[in-house]
């Protein structure tokens, strides 16, 4: 029997025929438990998904300490820190792989300066990148944060 997810992560919403990079994680879930639990640990509120079945998170955090359970080159499982027997979620990063979202870091920086988190983060990360005419551009993107061996 094939385990089931308590949901998805996403870092993109659709608006209007368009895909539009999130700041914060959206987890989407057909369990309205599981929605109202994500939105106590990782803030919210659970909602329909417009235009299809079961629940949305659009959460306030824009980086989440997560077990890993899996790696493929599309899909990440994990479960939450800190959500016992919730379950676990997936994470599709496409249009990019599993590989090229990995970074590792060191481990008395994970968190910033001067910081000593060494625990696994899935991160909404904002680059910033100069284009050809010289306009600078903000970019989100997810990255997978784990802790160098």
């Amino acid at each position: 029997m094939a385990e089931t997810t308590a949901g998805e992560f996403h870092a993109t919403y659709a608006v209007g025929g368009r895909v539009e990079a999130l700041r914060t994680w959206r987890v989407t879930t057909g369990d309205p438990y599981v929605a109202a639990k994500v939105a106590r640990l990782l803030g919210g509120t659970p909602r329909p998904v417009p235009g299809a079945a079961g629940l949305e998170v659009v959460t306030d955090a824009e980086s989440v300490h997560v077990s890993l359970d899996r790696r493929s080159g599309t899909l990440l499982g994990f479960t939450l820190e800190g959500s016992t027997g919730l379950g676990r979620f997936d994470f599709a990063p496409a249009p990019w792989t599993v590989e090229q979202i990995t970074r590792t870091c060191t481990r008395d920086g994970g968190s910033g300066a001067g910081g000593r988190d060494t625990r696994p983060q899935l991160i909404i990360k904002p680059v910033e990148v100069r284009t050809r005419t010289g306009l600078y551009a903000v970019h989100l993107l997810p990255v997978l944060m784990l802790p160098r061996g």
